[in-house]
């Protein structure tokens, strides 16, 4: 069944380009012929096999592909949607000046796991109390550093964000360091619960969902974490605080072994 699965299936066929079969059945094929044992791979190999069948036409390929990457990015499956990006997705995104899709998908591939984190400018104090601009790339003091997206307005950011603040109490800042990006419109009522957390390096991610940084790391929800290590690669992006935890007492116990 896989091998014939396009064998009379016409991509080029105005009729089934407007209708959703094409959609159904390339779908279809990609995420259901796989090796469970080997997921990435079958993926990538159907994706190959569903472009070549596609042939030589821009359009629905665009659209199937970008229906792809989608679904796979959904699913937080950043090898798979990655590799259409590389392979396929920018190269038609450019071609057709798409700049909203290129900017999407190039900025969920900055932000995966293995890649060096966005660089991004914040104000810190040095010791003699005076402030200064600094840039993440320039930081150089810990072996692991959490960039950690919150509000103040976000009930679990309120709820995780003193539990991070104890969990960090039993570490050393040689260990790890706290960057806490704020992406919020209400800069006195961060600035004032800052106070409470005064072993994190603030930003204020002025205009929310607008932010620049915010944007650099594809966040669309907060709380949202990203550790890194003492160059700036991306590890681990834990789903709440006790997954991060989880995942930095194992990195820690494999460090001392």
């Amino acid at each position: 069944v896989k091998a014939n699965y396009f064998k009379n299936i016409d991509f080029s066929n105005k009729a089934l380009q407007k209708s959703n079969f094409l959609i159904k059945n390339t779908v279809s094929y990609v995420f259901n012929f796989i090796d469970r044992n080997n997921k990435n791979n079958s993926y990538i190999a159907n994706v190959d096999t569903a472009v070549k069948a596609i042939g030589d036409n821009p359009e629905i390929k665009k659209v199937l592909l970008e229906i792809l990457w989608n679904q796979f990015a959904e699913e937080e499956n950043e090898v798979a949607a990655n590799y259409i990006t590389t392979t396929y997705l920018s190269d038609l995104a450019k071609a057709e000046k798409d700049d909203e899709l290129l900017a999407t998908i190039s900025a969920f591939k900055n932000a995966s796991i293995g890649n060096v984190a966005p660089n991004f400018s914040f104000e810190t104090t040095d010791k003699k109390g005076k402030s200064v601009s600094k840039k993440l790339s320039e930081l150089d003091a810990s072996e692991n550093y959490l960039i950690f997206f919150w509000s103040t307005v976000c009930s679990h950011c309120l709820d995780e964000i003193p539990q991070l603040k104890e969990y960090i109490a039993s570490k050393n800042k040689e260990q790890i360091q706290v960057i806490a990006i704020a992406l919020d419109n209400d800069q006195y009522r961060w600035k004032n619960m800052t106070y409470d957390f005064p072993d994190f390096i603030h930003v204020y991610g002025e205009g929310k969902w607008e932010n620049a940084i915010g944007n650099a790391y594809n966040v669309s929800a907060t709380p949202s974490y990203f550790v890194l290590d003492k160059d700036k690669k991306i590890t681990a992006k834990p789903y709440d605080i006790d997954a991060f935890k989880s995942y930095f007492s194992k990195i820690s116990s494999e460090n001392k072994e």
